[in-house]
């Protein structure tokens, strides 16, 4: 069975990162919200793929000026809320992102 290996606490619920402890259960994140009536989500993760296929690709794109597989757009979709997490835990603070300043706000 899969354990959490680590929980994110969240106003509607929870994140969990799970890892495979067993060859016939899925690693991923399972979402699970608060409140009665919703349904949990799993989320599989098989891994991250190919790094070295990601920098090749970069590399090209700057030769190129083409978009790369991982625009800056992309990951500052994902950075802004793992940043938030972290300031969440460090502060023990409620961390918001003001989209009109495109910034992390604490409360």
């Amino acid at each position: 069975m899969n354990q959490p290996q680590d929980t994110i606490r969240q106003t509607g619920g929870r994140r969990e990162f799970l890892r495979k402890l067993d060859w016939d259960m899925e690693k991923g994140i399972r979402l699970v919200p608060a409140g009665k009536g919703r349904q949990e989500v799993l989320i599989p993760w098989h891994g991250a793929g190919d790094t070295a296929r990601l920098w090749a690709n970069f590399l090209d794109c700057v030769k190129s000026r083409q978009r790369p597989f991982s625009p800056i757009d992309i990951a500052v979709r994902v950075q802004a809320p793992l940043n938030m997490g972290i300031l969440s835990h460090r502060e023990s603070k409620v961390a918001k992102f003001d989209t009109a300043r495109q910034q992390i706000v604490l409360g």
